[in-house]
């Protein structure tokens, strides 16, 4: 094959994804809020009220929920076994010197690769997946392999320090090892199978093909566009001030307009293969909130969950913000 053919070759390759897409990933600091100022006043705990920038799963929380990822399987039947996904932040000088992958043990960096356990076995079209490194109890998640279409659930979540799901390795190593650092600094990812190919290039904003902004530490970075299995390195990511963890990626078009991402079309077909007994009108959510109450508890700056005065999340509806009664009956 001439050298100018085989570069358009491996670049259609690595244009599409093999089954696992990169759709989002956490860039918020931990003393950091999504969407405030880069100012002083307005980090640590006492920089709940800068901003009302929130993720949709984790509300206004600092941090943002740790250090996470979330992918989309976009083909049937995916056997991530043995898989591996890499990361470094290019922009970044905490590395130990320890080369994982990318050729320069300057460079923070690290990889994790799925284990040989079932749940990996067989995951099915429209799977969102999310991998977080802080546990439920210091404001992340931990693993939940739950999975029901028929209740609409197509979401499971992985903590990274799962040993049985994951081995993983990194080259920060203090205060203690890392194994999912993920910032702000030119972070990037790419995905290889059990054979050592890669299926998914290079996306992120240190990755070669990136056209979004500049992401700050009050931010994240998402796909901009429904994903499918052609989805890649020539795929639009960017930076985004509102994140939306374990549910569909939207964000502004040209006009203003809200665009929400298609899982639709992944999920469609599972339902009627699972046997669900859809109806076409079910109720999807209602208010319970009393009156004179606040949604999650706490008053109008938010909730403290230790007792010690200082507001640790602020929780919100997506319509109402954060009011009194939630927007009532």
């Amino acid at each position: 094959m001439e050298p100018i053919m085989t570069q358009l070759f491996l670049l259609a390759i690595l244009a599409q994804n093999g089954g696992l897409l990169l759709t989002e990933y956490n860039a918020v600091g931990s003393e950091k809020w999504l969407d405030n100022d880069g100012v002083a006043a307005c980090e640590g705990p006492g920089g709940s009220g800068c901003s009302d920038g929130s993720d949709k799963f984790f509300a206004r929380r600092m941090g943002n929920g740790g250090d996470w990822v979330e992918f989309v399987v976009t083909e049937d039947h995916v056997d991530l076994r043995g898989w591996t996904v890499q990361w470094a932040e290019l922009g970044e000088d905490d590395a130990d010197g320890t080369d994982v992958w990318y050729g320069n043990g300057g460079v923070p960096q690290g990889q994790f690769t799925f284990t040989d356990v079932e749940v990996w076995s067989d995951l099915r079209i429209g799977t969102i997946l999310t991998i977080t490194d802080q546990g439920t109890d210091t404001g992340g998640l931990d693993t939940d392999l739950s999975y029901d279409p028929c209740s609409g659930d197509y979401w499971i979540n992985a903590n990274i320090y799962d040993s049985e799901l994951f081995v993983a390795e990194s080259n920060i190593a203090t205060p203690v090892p890392d194994l999912l650092d993920v910032g702000n600094d030119d972070w990037m990812a790419q995905i290889l199978d059990a054979s050592g190919a890669v299926t998914a290039g290079l996306v992120g904003e240190g990755a070669p093909g990136y056209g979004g902004g500049g992401v700050n530490s009050r931010e994240a970075c998402r796909l901009e566009e429904s994903p499918t299995n052609s989805s890649g390195i020539f795929s639009l990511y960017d930076d985004t001030d509102n994140s939306t963890f374990s549910v569909v990626n939207n964000w502004s078009d040209l006009f203003g307009c809200r665009v929400y991402a298609d899982l639709e079309v992944l999920q469609a077909g599972l339902r009627e293969e699972y046997g669900c007994a859809c109806t076409p009108l079910a109720l999807n959510e209602y208010n319970a909130v009393d009156e004179d109450a606040w949604l999650g508890g706490g008053d109008a700056s938010g909730v403290e969950d230790d007792g010690d005065g200082v507001v640790d999340r602020v929780p919100s509806d997506t319509n109402f913000g954060r009011t009194l009664g939630n927007g009532g009956d």
